[in-house]
C-alpha cells in the first residue's frame, strides 16, 4: 500500500513538473511581422541550415548554389527565465528551381547579452527539379567552414572588413566601445560574377564584455592592392 502511495506521488510530481515547465506557443503573423528580432533569427537559422545542407550533409545534400527563404509556415516561442527559444518552420527555394525545402530549426536567444545559437534543425526536400540546369552569374554560396578556421582565401578580406566595420560602428554609437572578436560565420556568398567581386558575410561578433551581435557585411575584394575601406554593414538589434 505504501509503495502504491509513493508511486502515485511520484507520478503526480512528474505531471505537475511537466505542466509547469515552459512549452512552445505558436506566434501569430502580426507578432512575427512586428518583431525585427524574430525575423532576423529566422533568417540566420535558415542560412545556417542551408550551409549545412549544401556543404556538410552527406545523407541529404541540397542541390544548387543559392537558396532563398520564401515562406514562413510557423513560428513558435518558448520562454524560460534566462533564454528564449524560437522554433521556425519555413520553405526554402533554390534559385534555379532545383529544390523546394521545408526546414524546421530552433534558435536560442539570451536577452541579457544577445547570445544566440542554432540548437537543432531538420529539413526535407518537398519539390523541385534536381536535374535542372544551374544559372550562371547569379548569387553563389560560399562554404563557411574555411572562413571559420581562417584558412579561406577570403579570410583576409573578411578580417579587414570586420576591423573597418567595428571601428565605424563604435564611432557612430552602433556598437559599444569594446574589443570585438569574430566568433562564427553563419553565411557567405558571392553577390554576382561582376568585377570587382563583391561578397556578403553574416557573422557573429562577441565583445570583451560578453555581448553578442549579428552583423551582415558587404565587402568588395581588393583591387589593385587597395584595401576596401568602406564595407557596407547592418548590425541587427538585440531587442
Amino acid at each position: 500500500m505504501k509503495f502504491i502511495i509513493v508511486a502515485l506521488a511520484i507520478i503526480l510530481m512528474a505531471q505537475t513538473s511537466f505542466a509547469s515547465s515552459p512549452q512552445y506557443v505558436q506566434l501569430n503573423a502580426t507578432t512575427i511581422r512586428s518583431s525585427q528580432l524574430i525575423q532576423n533569427l529566422r533568417d540566420l537559422g535558415a542560412d545556417y541550415v542551408i550551409q549545412q545542407g549544401v556543404f556538410v550533409s552527406t545523407k541529404a545534400p541540397l542541390p544548387g548554389s543559392f537558396y532563398k527563404l520564401t515562406k514562413t509556415e510557423k513560428v513558435e516561442q518558448k520562454v524560460t527565465p534566462s533564454i528564449t527559444y524560437y522554433r521556425f518552420t519555413v520553405i526554402l527555394y533554390e534559385q534555379d528551381k532545383l529544390a523546394i525545402v521545408r526546414a524546421t530549426y530552433v534558435v536560442s536567444f539570451k536577452p541579457s547579452n544577445g547570445a544566440f545559437l542554432v540548437t537543432s534543425f531538420k529539413y526535407n526536400i518537398i519539390g523541385g527539379n534536381p536535374n535542372g540546369e544551374q544559372s550562371v552569374g547569379g548569387p553563389s554560396l560560399i562554404d563557411v567552414r574555411p572562413l571559420n578556421n581562417g584558412t579561406d582565401d577570403l579570410s583576409p578580406l573578411l578580417a579587414d572588413a570586420i576591423k573597418s566595420v567595428v571601428a565605424d560602428a563604435k564611432k557612430n554609437g552602433e556598437l559599444p566601445k569594446s574589443k570585438y572578436t569574430l566568433r562564427y560565420v553563419y553565411n557567405a556568398y558571392l553577390v554576382n560574377s561582376g568585377y570587382p567581386p563583391q561578397y556578403v558575410f553574416l557573422v557573429k561578433l562577441v565583445n570583451s564584455k560578453g555581448q553578442t551581435y549579428r552583423v551582415e557585411i558587404t565587402a568588395t575584394e581588393n583591387v589593385g592592392g587597395e584595401d576596401n575601406q568602406n564595407p557596407a554593414y547592418v548590425i541587427y538589434p538585440n531587442a
